[in-house]
């Protein structure tokens, strides 16, 4: 009895299949009630979705204590920058104000992001991927990126 061992093309397209079939969400058949590709490679069956159970309060509050620290150190890193002749039109406090507003932002999108159904984020997936890198290409682009001691952001 012999056993059939891949060859490398076969390998190879094999792992192009499953890429696109990544890309495309696969086969509609084979993804009956299911819209993560990954799903089909692990072999899941699509179940009911689970009632959520309640907040993972530990969690919270340590990314509320981390926020909590993260302001301590904005502050404590910009408080004396008024004496430089540099910032002197600054407040003691704009760059604590600054985070503060960042972090506001940050919390009334994740609040946005939240109420949208996972369902639609796993369509989106392949599309937010590619947008992404996109974006990470764009500041390469001359003028588009800026150039900071060989860094370009």
């Amino acid at each position: 009895m012999s056993v059939a061992v891949p060859t490398l093309s076969h390998r190879l397209a094999a792992l192009k299949a499953r890429v696109t079939g990544f890309f495309r969400g696969g086969d509609k058949a084979e993804n009956a009630g299911s819209s993560i590709p990954v799903r089909d490679w692990i072999k899941a069956s699509p179940a009911t979705a689970s009632p959520v159970q309640g907040v993972d309060q530990p969690l919270i509050w340590v990314v509320v204590g981390l926020l909590a620290l993260g302001l301590v150190m904005v502050y404590s890193a910009s408080v004396a920058l008024p004496d430089n002749p540099k910032f002197a039109n600054y407040a003691a406090t704009h760059f604590l104000i600054r985070h503060v507003v960042s972090l506001t932002i940050a919390f009334i999108a994740a609040l946005v992001v939240v109420q949208v159904p996972v369902a639609f984020w796993e369509r989106m997936s392949s599309w937010v991927f590619v947008g992404a890198l996109l974006l990470l290409v764009l500041v390469l682009i001359p003028n588009i990126g800026k150039g900071v001691n060989g860094a370009r952001r």
